[in-house]
């Protein structure tokens, strides 16, 4: 009996669990207005890059994706929204600067550039 009980408890636990959080999170591109990016960098080694972006009310920095092709670097900013349809949440009023520092590697060595999805900004970088 204790064999069966326990399985059907921990299967009410689960699916008992909800995913509330994860339905009021909204993520969104964003633009990038500066970055510093390294001239030269070690391939497989991590390195820093910091960007700067506006967000505004609720919206803050998420994450970043980076798309790395033969002559390229892609890097795509992401925002959220965690206070998606709560109404006791009182966002700010306004657009505010977010400093963001992120660690990346890049695993090819050579020239490329690295471009932000939504910004015209291009940065020249030599991998060895």
């Amino acid at each position: 009996m204790k064999k069966i009980i326990f399985p059907l408890l921990i299967s009410f636990f689960l699916m008992s669990c909800n995913n509330d959080d994860v339905d009021n999170i909204e993520e969104q591109k964003t633009t990038i207005q500066s970055a510093i990016i390294p001239e030269m960098v070690l391939s497989n080694e991590e390195f820093e890059i910091q960007f700067e972006i506006s967000v505004s009310g609720c919206w803050t920095y998420s994450r970043i994706e980076k798309n790395e092709n033969e002559n390229e670097i892609l890097i795509t900013v992401f925002t959220k929204n965690e206070n998606l349809n709560n109404p006791e949440i009182n966002c700010l009023t306004g657009i505010f600067t977010e400093q963001i520092i992120e660690r990346l590697s890049i695993n090819s060595i050579g020239d490329k550039t690295i471009r932000f999805l939504n910004s015209d900004l291009e940065y020249n970088i030599t991998i060895e």
